[in-house]
């Protein structure tokens, strides 16, 4: 086990007292008197904590702790101080003391603070480590898109002068570059944003694991499409077979809001869940591309709904359906392009999407994914009022697998 090495300033009498009871083997600790000399030392060498005495020092000691926490943003830092002293109190903790200590201070209480304050530290490391490899993995993501993108159109280009049937070609290149493009950006945003949650807040053990665990399932979800992507062409001439399956709607309703939790946070959007009234309402379905159409229509319903908006998804039984919705209070729909709006590539008016700039896919993909569970699709929207997009699906299945 590596041994954590923290300087403490004060009392150096005092301080050697309190600190003497911490075992030697894990806690290694330096006892100075003057704030300028600890400052030397944290340029100087490593350290993991930083202990200061502001009844000692109850001026520099609070400039010590400021500076500490601009210059080394991962140390560990205890003030100890009377606590009943509350402007002190508040002091330190502006200045960026990781805990407060009572004075006198038991060596016990001083222990439990310096093992806390180093498992967060290195939760902190953990985190910062995985987060710069998934930017890794971003980035050549990026670029295998990139070159799959360049070879794709020098193909095209070659089948321009040799076959005669560009426009279906050039239809199947798009589906294939608009699937990947589209689709696995979502869940590896979703994965981004609870990596930078997790390194940004302090969070106890049972809420890192939720955030961990929804992370998990945006990667599932990502892997799911990457394996996906070779059946995306053969969307239009219905060849995907679909791997049906029976599951539970609530929880499906759980695990979209997920996918999309990260994205209505960095927007301050509101979501809302809205299940049926029976916790055990069952679906046969593809659970994959389920997900896919509500995560399509829950992205598209983030870009268009504003700071402190809303966004609610619903389902419920209706007869031997299950209807699910997603309703926002965004821009909404004009009647003139409601009409169109599945129809593939068709966006809006530019002067509406502008800061929204999309391909126009996702709602054809849904539309398309929905058709084959042999559902229906549509939308409900009035300018500047919101949209609803309602879907049903069959419970029993397609009538027709194919």
């Amino acid at each position: 086990m590596p041994q954590m090495r923290s300087l403490a300033v004060g009392s150096e009498a005092e301080l050697g007292r309190l600190c003497a009871g911490l075992p030697g083997e894990v806690f290694f600790i330096r006892c100075v008197s003057l704030d300028t000399e600890a400052a030397g030392l944290l340029q100087a060498e490593r350290w993991d904590g930083l202990i200061v005495d502001l009844e000692a020092l109850p001026v520099t000691g609070l400039d010590l702790l400021r500076t500490a926490g601009r210059r080394y943003p991962e140390l560990v830092s205890l003030a100890i101080l009377r606590l009943e002293d509350q402007g002190q109190a508040d002091s330190a903790r502006e200045a960026g003391a990781y805990a407060l200590l009572p004075k006198p201070c038991p060596a016990l209480t001083l222990r439990q603070s310096l093992e806390r304050g180093w498992e967060r530290q290195r939760l902190l490391r953990e985190v910062r480590v995985r987060d710069r490899a998934l930017e890794t993995i971003n980035r050549e993501l990026d670029s295998k898109i990139e070159a799959a993108t360049g070879d794709l159109r020098e193909l095209n280009a070659r089948m321009l002068s040799e076959v005669a049937s560009l426009r279906e070609v050039d239809r199947l290149k798009s589906d294939f570059l608009d699937n990947v493009t589209h689709d696995l950006k979502n869940p590896l945003t979703t994965l981004r944003g609870y990596l930078e949650f997790l390194m940004e807040t302090d969070l106890d053990a049972e809420k890192r694991k939720s955030c961990l665990q929804h992370a998990g399932s945006a990667a599932t979800h990502m892997e799911y499409l990457i394996n996906q992507l070779l059946e995306a062409t053969r969307l239009n001439s219905r060849k995907i077979k679909l791997d049906l399956r029976d599951m539970i709607v609530p929880d499906i309703l759980a695990e979209a809001g997920a996918l999309i939790q990260g994205q209505t946070q960095a927007g301050h959007i509101r979501f809302e869940i809205i299940p049926d009234s029976d916790p055990a309402l069952s679906l046969r379905a593809d659970r994959g591309r389920l997900l896919q159409v509500l995560s399509n229509l829950l992205g598209n319903a983030c870009k268009f709904t504003p700071q402190n908006g809303r966004i609610v998804l619903r389902a419920w039984r209706e007869n031997e359906n299950v209807h699910f919705c997603v309703e926002d209070s965004g821009i909404g729909i004009a009647l003139e392009h409601q009409v169109r709006i599945f129809e593939k590539f068709y966006q809006v008016d530019h002067s509406l999407s502008k800061p929204f700039k999309g391909l126009g896919l996702g709602l054809r993909i849904a539309k398309e994914l929905v058709d084959l569970h042999g559902g229906k699709i549509w939308v409900e929207s009035q300018p500047s009022m919101g949209s609803s997009f309602h879907f049903v699906l069959p419970r029993k299945g397609p009538p027709v697998q194919g």
